[in-house]
């Protein structure tokens, strides 16, 4: 990732844009879909020129096809209710030699009887299974797929006030434990045992 050049680089809900600090120096423009107004005085994200566009409720995309080299979302199809045609969209989007980057929670994420502490209204995980075959339904090949976001490392940096996966001892760590625990997953998680299997999935997909 850090050796390519890249034109034009999309993130779905980026918010500030911090996913792409690390190869901002390798991108020449970047566009961020994202549905709050707290970002729009960001202009630049490591002297990288970015502009800010609303998203469309119904999940069209305002750019031709085949413009972007990269898209980016981590964790943001799982706010949405269109995310197949969502993921359509980047698909028509993202150039024939382009990567698109995708994180999202395969897991439900609490009972929908109560309110759940930091999560959104309508805020759910999706399936892994149904992941899949929306990426693949869309046309994307999976070029890597991983599991991640071990609730043992992101509750143990949590409470010593580490941000996790900027710390790249943890981030092996979380590696090996997604990998340790992934023989239990499921996706509505009531008993303790199946608490520690990993939270989402990462996938790095090809046009």
């Amino acid at each position: 990732m850090r050796n390519l050049r890249y034109n034009e680089a999309l993130g779905i809900g980026s918010a500030y844009g911090d996913e792409f600090m690390p190869i901002a120096h390798n991108i020449k423009r970047i566009t961020i879909l994202d549905s709050s107004d707290a970002f729009s005085d960001v202009k630049e994200i490591r002297e990288t020129p970015c502009r800010y566009i609303k998203p469309n409720p119904n999940g069209n995309m305002p750019f031709e096809s085949n413009r972007f080299d990269l898209v980016s979302s981590l964790g943001a199809m799982h706010h949405i209710p269109n995310v197949s045609h969502v993921m359509n969209e980047c698909f028509r989007c993202l150039n024939k030699d382009g990567i698109m980057l995708l994180r999202e929670p395969i897991v439900s994420m609490g009972g929908w009887r109560k309110p759940r502490t930091g999560l959104t209204k309508r805020e759910r995980g999706i399936p892994l299974r149904v992941l899949n075959d929306i990426i693949r339904n869309a046309g994307f090949t999976i070029n890597h797929k991983s599991l991640c976001i071990s609730p043992i490392i992101l509750n143990m940096a949590n409470k010593i006030g580490i941000a996790a996966y900027n710390n790249s001892v943890l981030t092996i760590a979380d590696t090996l434990l997604s990998q340790m625990f992934a023989w239990n997953m499921k996706y509505h998680r009531t008993k303790l045992y199946q608490k520690f299997s990993p939270l989402s999935a990462y996938s790095v997909l090809n046009k």
